[in-house]
């Protein structure tokens, strides 16, 4: 790729878009970059949960709990996409992993059409491999970047490499919703209620869940966690985001297990929107670094 000719670039010129997966709230970026959040729904029966800023996450677990059935996800539509990839000249798109998901698939074929629309238009769609904090933390490097001045090439290349470098580790509490979407044999799920297992798993580079741990009961479970990531990468003078669905107790004491093991920059704690908190089911959580 050759760098960008013409005119300097400014941050007005640029659009991070991510998918809702990313757990950030509606209002994000502090600078003058343009945010935009492309919403995924979950569909329960007849009833549709688009994960904006209206969506009571409350109301849609009570309603997932309640029906019999599978509970299903959909990705935010093409045009969805589209409409936000026509918003500035310099697009950055994040999205949930590809491997799990269709949202990454959607984005590529919006920027297919709206760079056919106007090939001067520069895209970028990057598939986190992951979900939740590990989006964020790719969106707010591509706000950096961007306001270093760099080239949207620059820009670009440099964020492949930090999507690269940065990983996902997560725990459920609950295997409900795996249960009921035919992702965990049911008596396997009951088992690991009944036994009271809380996995420690990670996402692969190539965007899929391996469970590496299966411990019992939450002491051994977060012991587990922190051995576990610093194995995988210190996290030493990194900033990390922990999401959670209804686990603020939790997720505060792996904060506390964390600042003991390494020197972070800094911890930020935030709810699960709508689709993470589907997936992760009460007392689960993510944490990207």
């Amino acid at each position: 790729m050759e760098d960008l000719q013409g005119p300097a670039v400014t941050n007005n010129d640029w659009t991070i878009v991510m998918d809702s997966s990313c757990d950030m709230p509606e209002k994000i970026g502090q600078g003058g970059v343009d945010w935009v959040l492309a919403p995924l729904s979950v569909i329960v029966g007849e009833k549709e949960f688009v994960d904006d800023a209206d969506l009571d996450v409350a109301e849609m677990m009570r309603a997932i709990k309640a029906y019999p059935g599978a509970a299903t996800s959909a990705c935010p539509p093409v045009g969805v996409y589209a409409e936000a990839f026509r918003r500035s000249p310099n697009i950055i798109c994040i999205t949930i992993t590809g491997s799990l998901s269709a949202s990454y698939e959607s984005a590529l074929q919006a920027k297919e059409m709206v760079e056919a629309e106007d090939p001067t238009r520069n895209i970028h769609v990057i598939d986190s491999r992951a979900t939740s904090g590990k989006l964020t933390l790719i969106a707010e490097e591509a706000e950096r970047l961007i306001e270093q001045g760099l080239s949207f090439n620059e820009v670009a290349r440099k964020l492949d490499e930090y999507e690269d470098s940065t990983i996902l580790f997560f725990s459920l509490a609950s295997f409900d919703n795996l249960i009921k979407n035919g992702r965990m044999p049911k008596y396997q799920g009951m088992l690991g209620q009944v036994l009271k297992i809380r996995p420690v798993a990670y996402a692969t580079k190539a965007g899929e869940i391996e469970i590496l741990d299966k411990p019992r009961g939450e002491k051994a479970m977060l012991r587990k966690m922190i051995e576990r990531m610093k194995e995988f990468k210190s996290f030493e003078g990194l900033p990390v985001i922990i999401s959670h669905c209804n686990a603020p107790e939790v997720v505060q004491k792996l904060k506390e297990h964390m600042e003991e093991a390494a020197s972070v920059k800094s911890i930020r704690i935030m709810p699960t929107r709508g689709l993470c908190s589907f997936y992760t089911d009460d007392g689960g959580f993510i944490v990207g670094y």
